[in-house]
């Protein structure tokens, strides 16, 4: 299987807060994330992480790497320069700014940063969060482009599938709608 998790935060204290989430700290937010990967990802399915795994972990980054399953490949964020060093290189197929890659024969755009001008069918991103205000999102939306929010406040805080992502995000942008927050 391959699983695609965006803005996990692990030891990432200030993004309680930032992003609304329901954990009373990073030692709670951090024990779920990693007890749904474990339970999600088989160490033979690929994990595309679409940027900001941690967030200057106190613990060090090591601490999380040792605990996630699955062949690992990492797409940088805004906040893996607060951890990701060469050190850390050897727990990743891959590491990349933004990759092309085709799943189920439909071109496949994987960058952490929302990109309404991608080339391909499909493109996935995170560092929005669940903010619909940002810009990126709103023409993303506006120009019908078919792109998905991997996020973990979106999925669960869990890694998921296109299949799973697609219902996640449907999901998102009609709540949306039915509030008058989005174009109908």
């Amino acid at each position: 299987m391959t699983y695609f998790i965006a803005d996990a935060h692990l030891g990432h204290e200030g993004i309680i807060s930032y992003c609304h989430r329901p954990f009373a700290s990073a030692e709670e937010q951090d024990a779920l994330i990693i007890k749904n990967w474990r339970e999600t990802v088989r160490e033979e399915d690929d994990v595309y992480i679409i940027g900001d795994l941690m967030g200057e972990p106190e613990r060090g980054a090591e601490y999380y790497l040792r605990q996630l399953s699955g062949r690992l490949h990492l797409l940088i964020g805004n906040h893996e320069s607060d951890w990701y060093d060469e050190r850390y290189r050897h727990y990743f197929v891959e590491v990349a700014d933004a990759l092309h890659v085709d799943f189920d024969g439909k071109a496949t755009y994987l960058c952490h940063y929302p990109t309404p001008d991608f080339v391909g069918d499909l493109h996935i991103y995170g560092h929005m969060h669940a903010n619909y205000k940002d810009g990126d999102f709103q023409r993303l939306v506006a120009a019908g482009r078919f792109a998905l929010n991997a996020a973990v406040e979106l999925n669960d805080y869990r890694p998921v599938t296109i299949e799973q992502m697609i219902e996640t995000n449907a999901r998102f942008v009609q709540e949306l709608r039915e509030r008058g927050l989005l174009p109908v």
